[in-house]
């Protein structure tokens, strides 16, 4: 009775046999990408900034965006992630949010946007902590912006470009059971420029200083092209200014 039984579960079994075991081997290969994609969660929580300030401490926005990370010599895609322009860190969300280690972060993207750290296994020297947004390229020099910011409190109001971006829900006053409070706290908004030039970044102040990076004939060259483009007036920023060029010395391989 026993045989019996045994021999008429067997065709069934071989039937199920390929379709279970390929269900086996797509969860051992949806674990195995959930593992390796693990590893730019393993980081510490994200910083948290438990008090009424006004600002937030990200480059952009306080939305986190899907984008990918060159991580340890990986690339990881479809992560959402945002950068803490207080604490220099990339952040990285699943459930909750955490701090990738900054020393194993070449680049992210994010919403499009290219950030680099220039420090990754000392490919540059002088560069700033961080993460620096990529602005172009050309003629072997790089152009990066970096947003840093810090918690300033004073009495003062503070929206707009002091914390980088119009908050419609700021506020000066906060109400408590002691009465209405005023909000001193803040992040303060910094964007800085930086060149990088033969492994070497410099930041670049003004217009002036970027003139400084190229010999005295290069830099009549551009000048002389600045003026050409009226890259001096008033709507010119030095972003503007340092784009075209770059763009400019591509071109003509100055």
């Amino acid at each position: 009775m026993k045989r019996y039984i045994l021999l008429s579960v067997l065709p069934i079994l071989i039937t199920l046999s390929p379709s279970l075991f390929a269900q086996s081997a797509e969860r051992a290969a949806y674990a195995e990408a959930a593992a390796e994609k693990a590893l730019i969660y393993r980081g510490r929580l994200a910083p948290e900034y438990n008090f009424r300030c006004n600002g937030h401490c990200y480059v952009e926005s306080k939305e986190f965006k899907r984008g990918s990370v060159m991580y340890n010599g990986r690339l990881y895609e479809d992560v959402l992630l945002n950068i803490d322009a207080c604490s220099n860190l990339l952040l990285v969300k699943q459930v909750m949010s955490s701090a990738t280690v900054r020393d194993y972060v070449d680049y992210a993207v994010i919403d499009g946007r290219r950030y680099v750290n220039l420090n990754y296994q000392g490919r540059c020297e002088n560069a700033p902590e961080g993460f620096l947004e990529e602005i172009c390229k050309g003629g072997g020099l790089g152009f990066y912006s970096k947003v840093t910011k810090r918690i300033s409190s004073d009495d003062g109001y503070h929206n707009g470009e002091d914390i980088g971006y119009y908050d419609p829900d700021y506020l000066e006053y906060v109400t408590t059971p002691a009465g209405d409070m005023k909000v001193q706290r803040y992040f303060q908004y910094f964007k800085k420029y930086y060149v990088v030039k033969d492994g070497n970044a410099y930041m670049v102040r003004n217009r002036r200083a970027f003139l400084k990076l190229f010999d005295r004939h290069t830099a009549s060259r551009l000048r002389h092209y600045a003026n050409e483009r009226d890259l001096y007036g008033q709507y010119s920023t030095l972003e503007d200014y340092v784009k075209a060029l770059l763009s400019h010395i591509e071109e003509e391989k100055l």
